[in-house]
């Protein structure tokens, strides 16, 4: 494996699933404020995430250790 072949999940990369390539740089930043105004859904229950539109959900339930482990970087 190469170097910069594998990108390191930590931070945003570990906690959400990635944005299409083909999204423009307009809707990916409405993602991350969208993102940002719920609090990256620290704290968030299943049941509380299921109403929430998949590409703004996280790939599981964040705590807030998680949310300080891979985010106050």
């Amino acid at each position: 494996m190469q170097w910069g072949s594998h990108k390191k999940l930590v931070g945003i990369r570990f906690l959400f699933p990635p944005l299409d390539e083909q999204m423009s740089l307009l809707e990916k930043a409405k993602i991350w404020v969208a993102r940002h105004d719920h609090k990256y859904f620290v704290d968030w229950t299943e049941a509380e995430l299921e109403g929430i539109d998949p590409i703004l959900r996280p790939l599981s339930i964040i705590t807030r250790d998680i949310y300080k482990l891979h985010m106050n970087r």
